[in-house]
């Protein structure tokens, strides 16, 4: 029997099970129900079907060079209905499992077994809590898949080191997006390329993270590997974990991008340098600070943002160094839409407090590629001034603070 007869007296039980199943209620915990859709931008190039793939592993390699032994089910989708159902009760997986989903539309399907390849669209289902690419099945979530993702078929690797004597569980992220606040676990997971799950002993280890080939075609500008040290090991950056990311130096503090190319690039050297902090759920406000400034000269047709950036101190010399050395503890700023001159920005309750001194600053970032502001020689600045003092600073107010003209 050839590989293809092989693969199909394996994969097509589980496409006509599923087939059957599409659209039908969930009746047990075996069952995952969930929405698909495709993003416009991706609409046009469409030539094939659509299926949706559960796999045991989120290695793309393994699934791609060996699907027969990585993938549990597979079945076509309806894109009009906008919604799947998955029964898995016959495939292998259980309740509680961990499983990798992902969609993609099979623009060269001449029958047979489906596999992506190059040229096809493909979604994948990324957690947003954890920035896990698993999925529990059994869970009270329902998975929501985008195809947004154009399938490229590089071969890439990032390679690096974790210097840290700290034990724990390490996820390890390639992102080639944009950080709009301080809340380094909030990212835009469409721009998560690479993710990987590490058990680190107490001692430095080195790290091979796979790059998808879907989204994002080599070379790969402005890419930042991260490394979250979960230390109590329940998959979700809060209290107490760790953010690390590579420096140009040990004495740097400042997250360096890289681009990555086809083959293997080197990230370098990654510390833990920012404690993670969640709000607390305890239904108080925020504290909160609206209000508007003035577009400098050519803002309105640049593409280049303005960042709000709130800092606790009375020293501008001192916050501009906790700012450079991102010590987020004394700092918080959210990025302005683009040629917006509004902004809204919540204060975490655990780093500000009715009553502390502030500088708030608006920073245009002229030579702003991507991640996280930085300020250089040509960028603009713009202050709040206190007109009844002259001060730099303002107090802020419990829950709402409404800078007005005046």
């Amino acid at each position: 029997m050839n590989t293809e007869n092989i693969l199909k007296a394996i994969l097509l039980p589980f496409i006509l099970l599923t087939l059957i199943s599409c659209g039908a209620e969930i009746v047990d915990d075996s069952v995952i129900s969930g929405s698909i859709s495709m993003s416009d931008d991706y609409a046009a190039l469409k030539r094939g079907p659509v299926f949706i793939t559960v796999s045991e592993t989120d290695d793309i390699e393994l699934i791609e060079n060996d699907p027969a032994s990585h993938i549990a089910a597979i079945f076509e989708a309806d894109l009009r209905k906008g919604t799947f159902s998955i029964d898995l009760k016959d495939s292998g997986i259980s309740p509680g499992d961990e499983v990798f989903l992902f969609a993609f539309a099979d623009n060269d399907y001449t029958g047979g077994i489906p596999n992506p390849t190059i040229g096809d669209i493909v979604g994948l289902y990324i957690d947003s809590a954890s920035l896990s690419t698993r999925y529990r099945v059994g869970s009270s979530v329902s998975p929501d898949i985008i195809l947004n993702r154009f399938h490229y078929g590089h071969d890439t690797q990032v390679v690096g080191l974790i210097d840290s004597d700290e034990a724990g569980d390490v996820i390890l992220i390639a992102y080639a997006g944009d950080f709009s606040s301080t809340d380094f676990s909030a990212i835009d997971v469409d721009s998560i390329i690479g993710y990987k799950k590490i058990s680190k002993p107490a001692n430095p280890v080195t790290f091979t993270l796979r790059i998808m080939p879907y989204g994002f075609n080599t070379p790969v500008s402005g890419v930042y590997v991260i490394a979250l040290l979960d230390k109590n090991r329940n998959g979700i950056p809060d209290d107490g974990d760790m953010i690390g990311f590579a420096s140009e130096s040990s004495e740097a503090t400042f997250p360096v991008a890289i681009t990555i190319d086809e083959g293997i690039t080197s990230c370098g050297t990654i510390e833990f340098r920012i404690p993670v902090y969640t709000e607390p759920d305890d239904g108080q406000p925020p504290l909160r600070i609206t209000g508007s400034f003035t577009a400098p000269a050519g803002y309105e047709a640049d593409d280049k943002p303005v960042f709000i950036i709130a800092a606790k101190g009375s020293d501008p010399n001192e916050v501009f160094e906790n700012i450079k050395n991102l010590n987020t503890e004394e700092f918080a700023f959210i990025k302005v839409d683009t040629g917006a001159t509004e902004f809204d920005l919540n204060l975490p309750r655990n780093k500000f407090t009715a009553g502390d001194e502030i500088f708030l600053f608006a920073l245009w970032d002229k030579d702003y590629t991507s991640g996280l502001p930085n300020s250089t020689e040509g960028d603009m600045l713009g202050m709040v001034q206190n007109k009844d003092n002259f001060s730099y600073t303002i107090t802020l107010q419990e829950f709402d603070n409404i800078l007005t003209p005046d």
